[in-house]
């Protein structure tokens, strides 16, 4: 049996950007969710959008409204006062710049869609009945 020579394994090396020297992340190790280079920017920008939309679609008070508030007012906070993308990850905790990315905009599509169908606008009507089948 022949054995093919060995190749050296190449280097893995961190390349630095020329204005932070923080490490560029060239992948999240996630199938089908790509590294992006400015992901606390976009990931800012997203949270800023989903702010200003549940504020202009969703009635203040309700139940979603006071949720989506509480969640990106945070997330936002913590990206503007945390130095390092790591640090943010690890202060949010529900994962990646790039994933947190992806609920933001997910949450954006359900901020349109909560708005459509006004969950909060229902009758609070509830017709109890007793074990013999009688009403209560």
């Amino acid at each position: 049996a022949r054995s093919s020579p060995r190749r050296p394994i190449p280097s893995m090396s961190i390349r630095y950007s020329s204005t932070a020297m923080i490490p560029n992340k060239y992948t999240t190790g996630i199938v089908g969710i790509e590294a992006l280079p400015n992901a606390r920017e976009a990931l800012a920008t997203a949270v800023r959008k989903v702010l200003a939309q549940v504020k202009m679609q969703i009635p203040e008070g309700t139940g979603y409204r006071k949720i989506v508030e509480a969640t990106y007012e945070r997330r936002l906070d913590i990206i503007e006062k945390t130095a390092g993308v790591r640090d943010i990850e690890a202060t949010i905790g529900s994962g990646q710049m790039e994933e947190l990315l992806a609920q933001a905009k997910d949450e954006l599509r359900l901020v349109s869609q909560m708005a459509s169908w006004k969950p909060w606008e229902f009758e609070h009507r509830i017709k109890v009945v007793g074990l013999g089948g009688e009403n209560s």
